[in-house]
């Protein structure tokens, strides 16, 4: 009966402002009006805001701010995803089940969405909070079958364009901090962690994960919390319905990645990143393997490494590695 259940949301969803009646719902998906009833009632409970009148039917007015699998559903293929999308209510992290996924033969491209994690991944092995529903847990999967040299700036492309999305949708005024993380005002709304299998000097598969902060909001957190990360909600007016959100995010992940493997893109990043650059002209430390770095941060080269200017004037490339703000003693 979920099937049935889903597609009748869909129906809703679909004439969402407009009034659909029991009735015809009843007929049209042979079931009694009893069980619509039920269903709506259902749909209530999980968040929808619908009203329902006596001789009139029901109108779907509000959808909920946190994951509702069918939702995600029937936003994504309004929006034709180029791609298959799969959802599941929790899993310990959406990049290790993609991995296991196209290890097993899974075609690709496949994007993986979860209404939570039990062990969600962070960059450097780091542990991404992934305990509220009302947070986005997205992973988009690929075989793109280019050589390894060709990835070095795919994160910040994708980085670019999920800020800009969020900048042209919703007014959210997001940077993108080198070398995956995105920030709204100096505090962190999302993370990105890229995996790839390589086969030589092919990549086999990649995996482009995103934790994005949406509903989940901070302000009343204590502490470095509060200071140090934000949510899509605390900039607009009230909660984000989160199907069609997600599915937007989705749409974009895909998209851009599909893109970059097609074109050669390191100019119109390098045209851009000023304008998205979080670090620009910011004292930082970058730490790496060997050592660390302390220095201005001055953009990124043609191949997304980030360019530091060294107290002595002279400039150095970071390749990789954890870039943290360097904050003065008497500032």
């Amino acid at each position: 009966m979920k099937d049935v259940r889903d597609r009748m949301l869909h129906t809703l969803l679909r004439n969402r402002g407009d009034w659909v009646s029991g009735g015809d719902l009843s007929k049209d998906f042979g079931v009694s009006r009893v069980s619509v009833k039920n269903y709506v009632d259902q749909w209530v409970k999980e968040g929808y805001q619908i009203e329902a009148v006596r001789n009139r039917g029901y109108l779907l007015e509000k959808e909920p701010s946190c994951f509702h699998q069918a939702g995600v559903e029937y936003h994504s293929r309004a929006l034709e995803l180029k791609g298959s999308l799969v959802c599941f209510e929790e899993l310990d992290s959406t990049n290790t089940e993609l991995d296991r996924m196209l290890n097993a033969g899974a075609e690709a491209p496949i994007c993986v969405i979860a209404g939570r994690q039990s062990n969600g991944k962070g960059r450097r092995g780091n542990q991404w909070e992934s305990d509220s529903n009302s947070n986005l847990y997205v992973s988009a999967g690929f075989r793109p079958n280019i050589e390894v040299t060709r990835m070095g700036s795919i994160t910040l492309w994708v980085g670019l364009q999920l800020a800009r999305l969020l900048r042209e949708t919703y007014g959210i005024p997001c940077m993108v901090k080198w070398p995956n993380d995105l920030y709204v005002e100096g505090r962190k709304v999302a993370g990105i962690l890229s995996e790839a299998k390589i086969d030589t000097d092919h990549v086999q598969h990649l995996i482009i994960g995103l934790g994005l902060n949406v509903n989940r909001s901070f302000r009343s957190s204590k502490g470095e919390l509060k200071k140090k990360a934000t949510a899509l909600c605390e900039w607009v007016e009230g909660p984000l319905e989160f199907a069609p959100m997600a599915a937007k995010i989705c749409e974009c992940l895909m998209r851009s990645a599909q893109q970059y493997f097609s074109e050669i893109l390191e100019d119109q990043i390098l045209e851009v990143w000023e304008e998205y650059d979080f670090l620009k002209d910011r004292k930082v430390v970058a730490k790496r393997p060997a050592n660390e770095l302390e220095g201005t941060a001055k953009g990124i080269n043609s191949e997304g490494h980030l360019i530091l200017e060294l107290e002595n004037g002279e400039m150095e490339t970071v390749h990789s590695g954890e870039v943290t703000l360097r904050f003065d003693a008497n500032s």
